[in-house]
């Protein structure tokens, strides 16, 4: 992936990650960090980003989600990884 695509995702995409990071196999891992979850699922977290990369044109092949949670004072995140058509897999 080419460094202009990965600023269009991380600028226009990632708005509701706290961390967007780019594997050698192709995925887009996005982070967001919570406290409460106040409704909030890594369910809806993915679905956020799926919008948001479909919106900017991207086509998703596979979205995969999860919540990381730990124990107070270590820091729970939703994840969610993607692999865009095109992508090596």
């Amino acid at each position: 992936m080419d460094a202009k695509t990965k600023k269009v995702i991380r600028d226009n995409v990632g708005g509701g990650a706290d961390k967007v990071s780019f594997k050698k196999d192709g995925a887009i891992v996005f982070k967001r960090s919570y406290f409460y979850r106040h409704g909030y699922s890594a369910e809806k977290f993915g679905a956020a980003i799926e919008e948001r990369l479909t919106v900017q044109g991207f086509k998703i092949a596979s979205l995969e989600t999860r919540d990381a949670w730990a124990a107070w004072p270590r820091d729970s995140y939703f994840i969610a990884t993607v692999r865009l058509e095109g992508s090596r897999l």
